[in-house]
């Protein structure tokens, strides 16, 4: 009778993993999706990063806060190792993490990182970017259409952190 009770327990166990492992293999197969439930192709968003990049506010603001220095970006989920992109015909490098502390900020003179920390499609098909460079204490809030095939910044906001 034990025996009998272990082998059906066992059965049950052994049913109950393999669905579990049936579903889990199902969802890992989804197509992953941004939290505003819309991807963007690779070649969009690095053109949209790009031309936000290339904002002459943005460049007035670097050459007094980074001069000479080169732009890296934090990869996150919406910039990835593989983007080239380029800021003053120099490749930007992608780097894993931000090295500018709040000691540092205060006491020497910034580091040049970039991080995109919003990346999302609006409802208008307009696209919201918004870029914080903690080394200068700036952030960028940007709107991006898409017109004649080629992403222009319409709206600009700039504030400091």
């Amino acid at each position: 009778m034990i025996f009998y009770r272990l082998n059906k327990m066992s059965r049950l166990i052994k049913s109950y993993f393999i669905w579990l492992l049936l579903f889990g293999w199902l969802f890992s197969c989804q197509k992953k999706e941004t939290a505003n439930g819309e991807l963007f192709s690779k070649r969009d968003t690095v053109a949209i990063i790009q031309v936000a990049l290339e904002e002459p506010k943005l460049d007035s603001i670097f050459q007094f806060a980074f001069p000479g220095q080169s732009l890296k970006l934090v990869r996150n989920e919406f910039v990835q190792q593989d983007y080239e992109l380029f800021f003053h015909g120099k490749p930007i490098a992608i780097v894993d993490y931000d090295s500018t502390t709040s000691e540092i900020r205060l006491n020497y003179p910034g580091r040049f990182f970039g991080n995109v920390s919003v990346f999302r499609r609006l409802p208008n098909g307009e696209v919201k970017i918004v870029l914080i460079f903690r080394g200068s204490g700036t952030a960028a809030d940007f709107i991006a259409t898409k017109q004649e095939d080629r992403w222009q910044i319409t709206k600009r906001i700039f504030g400091k952190i």
